[in-house]
């Protein structure tokens, strides 16, 4: 699974990941509203997986 969240999230409890969900990828925008570079990330993810 995957997770686009926004910086400083609640409940990834002041770290980059989900820590009661450890095997979700998380994607995170530097600051908020920086959703461009997240997106690239998000599409440099999915072409990943059509060459597996």
């Amino acid at each position: 699974m995957w997770l686009i969240s926004t910086p400083g999230a609640w409940p990834r409890l002041g770290t980059d990941r989900y820590p009661w969900y450890p095997q979700v990828r998380v994607f995170l925008p530097q600051a908020y509203n920086q959703w461009e570079p997240v997106m690239a990330q998000v599409a440099a993810a999915v072409g990943e997986l059509s060459r597996v």
